[in-house]
């Protein structure tokens, strides 16, 4: 089992519509190999929503890291109140061997670890509706 739970870079704090996100989540070694996936707004990402599937690194004793990237341009679907929660989720599943072939067995999940954050984000659009919208009204208070 992994010594600790995946690990999320490139994030930013907060991302307007239109910005590229780029991110990347790693799985602890482990052995198995972790399986990771991407979710935004606990929705699962695949390769067509920009999941970027990178080769393992194999270390020492056998054991594995696993990197997924994910990478796309912020659209409004994905904020959900103005905010979009990321989620890189980390399962590692049992395996048996037979001879010269591993075996996956429809056993449980022997662990599932993740790390996730929230991301506040704007459209320049409607920050620039609002401040009309008051020059507008002092105006009117004014004349």
């Amino acid at each position: 089992m992994p010594s600790h739970g995946p690990h999320i870079t490139g994030e930013k704090k907060q991302y307007m519509i239109g910005d590229e996100l780029n991110l990347n989540c790693t799985s602890g070694k482990s052995y198995p190999a972790s399986i990771l996936h991407w979710y935004i707004n606990d929705e699962q990402m695949t390769e067509r929503d920009g999941v970027i599937k990178y080769p393992n690194a194999v270390h020492a004793h056998g054991l594995v890291t696993t990197a997924l990237g994910l990478s796309m341009n912020v659209k409004p679907y994905h904020f959900n109140k103005g905010v979009m929660k990321l989620r890189c989720v980390a399962s590692l599943s049992p395996v048996v061997w037979q001879g010269h072939h591993v075996v996956h067995s429809n056993a449980p999940l022997l662990d599932n670890r993740e790390a996730s954050f929230l991301v506040r984000g704007y459209s320049e659009k409607v920050r620039g509706n609002i401040i009309l919208a008051i020059s507008i009204c002092i105006l009117v208070l004014i004349t």
